[in-house]
């Protein structure tokens, strides 16, 4: 058998590597075509690719202002259950109930005009916080300083952990645990469902532990208790039993910047961490390591090619299917958003 010619074999081989080299070339030349008829940046989507940690922002769906002879007025949190939005509407001394397309149902808590207040138990006066756990709605309010704990239908049925923390701004609810934030005394208070207290932990001040109006608390599937301090301009995280573990100061990708008054927190699917900075009117977006990736304003589209911005957002809710709530205080309204 004769051997095989080595420079026959070597131009074979420069041939292969000419036609790879123009199919290459082929490739980028309409894919940069492409995105040229597009008017798009070829360096900005090779950018995209590259930075494998983007996040991408919510699309916005409809907005929530409450009904034309009932409009929403200072309000400060939002949470939804069993398709009904629930907004805590200061103002109005209620909580206003919306389904699951925003359209305004009924409300609770509002006290009776010309009944004095004293004749009207568990009526709400200045509402904060919510949740809601098998069907009954507890509210913190700062002007009674109690939790106030309603039915389905709006019936007050008593009062939750009665005279025990001093200012209720907040509460949220997992695994059999209630977490109060207390601004009266600084500190997140534990309480099993029947009201006893279990844990309690922090004070004022601006150290490790510390808080300075915290605002919400969140607790993740690791049991990690989660604290927007809001005036120390940082998110702390705790163990379950109320160690000090680290804080998240919202520094971005370029390590520039950081939480200004954080007061909303919440994740999404996957483990993102959605938190309202009321101060810089910004919706931050954080990574599982707590570096902000991304932050927006944008609320919603007031004509075709504008759109208008986010006024002093106080909280986030994402529900089971990612539509995230941002409630804003300044324009009183929800802003209802899905999660990409």
């Amino acid at each position: 058998m004769a051997a095989k010619n080595p420079s026959m074999q070597r131009k074979i081989k420069v041939s292969n590597l000419l036609n790879i080299i123009l199919v290459i070339t082929l490739v980028l030349i309409v894919a940069f075509g492409w995105w040229y008829l597009k008017g798009r940046s070829p360096v900005d989507n090779v950018a995209s690719v590259i930075n494998s940690d983007e996040i991408p922002k919510p699309e916005y769906l409809y907005t929530i202002y409450g009904p034309e002879n009932g409009r929403l007025n200072k309000i400060w949190n939002t949470f939804v259950a069993d398709d009904r939005i629930y907004v805590v509407d200061a103002g109005n001394q209620r909580i206003a109930i919306f389904d699951y397309s925003g359209k305004f149902i009924s409300e609770v808590g509002r006290p009776k005009k010309g009944v004095p207040i004293s004749r009207q138990p568990g009526v709400l006066q200045a509402p904060s916080g919510i949740t809601v756990v098998n069907g009954e709605i507890y509210v913190t309010d700062t002007s009674t300083r109690l939790i106030h704990v309603f039915n389905s239908e709006g019936k007050f049925l008593r009062y939750f952990a009665e005279k025990k923390p001093k200012v209720p701004v907040n509460i949220f609810y997992k695994d059999g645990k209630f977490y109060v934030l207390d601004n009266g005394t600084m500190t997140v208070q534990v309480y099993d469902q029947t009201g006893k207290s279990l844990l309690v932990f922090g004070k004022q001040g601006d150290k490790p532990g510390e808080f300075y109006y915290p605002y919400s608390v969140y607790v993740d599937n690791n049991n990690e208790i989660y604290v927007a301090d809001s005036n120390n301009n940082r998110i702390q995280i705790f163990d379950a039993k109320g160690k000090f573990k680290k804080e998240l100061k919202g520094e971005d990708i370029n390590g520039s910047g950081g939480y200004s008054v954080p007061r909303g927190i919440a994740f999404d699917s996957k483990g993102n961490l959605y938190t309202a900075e009321t101060m810089s009117n910004d919706i931050s977006i954080a990574n599982k390591e707590g570096k902000v990736l991304s932050r927006f304003s944008y609320a919603e589209p007031e004509t075709e090619t504008t759109v208008d911005a986010l006024k002093a957002p106080t909280s986030v809710f994402i529900d089971d299917n990612q539509r995230l709530y941002v409630t804003e205080l300044a324009n009183s309204r929800i802003l209802v958003y899905q999660i990409k």
